[in-house]
């Protein structure tokens, strides 16, 4: 009874936003190591709650807290598991709130290796998995093989081969399943929709209430059906000019994190999501600013 009470209230702390709007405050008053902590303070404590979810499950078959409507669950090395949502009522969003703290922690592991470090790799990434969601393994995977090729050890490649192919096996469950279909009928849905309005789209929101309260799992597609050709440019733009920052920027762990959460967001629905927003106004705010806008260490007005 307390635990279920509890894991509510978690719930709905998480649903209301007080974390992005923490974050949101960091960027404010440019406290870049704090915005780091907060991530990765907020991913354990997301990331144990995905893993207390697995085990109440396997233990009692009960989902402990959960917004998806039944027990959506997947077969890996024949043990039949749930697919976790932490306290973010999403599997696929929850994979994306662990990007970035995950990405954040290995690559503090890969620079001074202890205890500590490589349990919180293992917990972020135990949790990752268990989401079973392809989109989140396939941007942290990328984030990750970004970290190796900056490190270039031993170690890390290591890491590396036992990150990617538990990565793998989670493909390979899910080849030829029944979403791979709906997926391809839904952005096939979404270009067709964007077909008939090129210029506007549907309106924002709109994609899910015109076919069975769904998205497109797609960022770019669903932009264009829902707000226009015009709006998915800006979007684009904005993201282009974010990683060119990030190329510059000196704060290697971060940008390549944010690289992994944005490379993740393209095969997910986020655009009414406020960690996708959040991690926007990290991008541009922390990175360099480009030097056409600077004059004598001034910015040009």
């Amino acid at each position: 009874m307390c635990s279920g009470l509890f894991s509510q209230l978690l719930f709905c702390i998480n649903r209301c936003g007080l974390f992005d709007a923490y974050i949101a405050t960091c960027i404010l008053i440019l406290k870049p190591k704090q915005i780091e902590k907060s991530f990765v303070i907020f991913g354990v404590v997301n990331a144990l709650f995905g893993i207390l979810q697995e085990i109440v499950y396997l233990i009692s078959n009960k989902i402990l807290i959960g917004s998806q409507g039944g027990q959506d669950v997947w077969y890996l090395f024949g043990v039949r598991l749930l697919r976790v949502e932490g306290l973010v009522g999403d599997s696929n969003v929850f994979a994306l709130y662990l990007i970035i703290p995950l990405i954040l922690i290995f690559y503090d592991y890969l620079l001074k290796p202890n205890l500590r470090t490589l349990t919180l790799v293992i917990v972020m990434f135990t949790s990752l998995v268990l989401t079973f969601s392809r989109g989140g393994l396939l941007g942290a995977i990328i984030g990750i093989i970004l970290v190796c090729l900056y490190r270039r050890s031993i170690r890390a490649m290591i890491w590396f081969v036992i990150l990617t192919a538990c990565s793998a096996a989670v493909f390979i469950v899910r080849i030829g399943s029944r979403s791979d279909t709906t997926r391809m009928f839904l952005l096939s849905y979404a270009i067709n929709i964007w077909k008939d309005n090129p210029f506007w789209g549907v309106g924002p929101g709109k994609f899910g209430s015109l076919w069975g309260n769904t998205t497109a799992h797609n960022l770019i597609l669903e932009s264009l059906s829902e707000t226009g050709i015009f709006a998915t440019l800006l979007i684009i733009f904005m993201l282009a000019i974010g990683f060119i920052m990030l190329h510059k920027k000196k704060k290697l762990a971060m940008s390549m994190a944010l690289k992994g959460f944005y490379i993740s967001s393209l095969f997910l629905s986020v655009l009414t999501n406020t960690l996708f927003w959040t991690a926007m106004g990290i991008m541009f705010v922390s990175a360099p600013l480009p030097k056409l806008l600077l004059k004598d260490d001034k910015i040009k007005l």
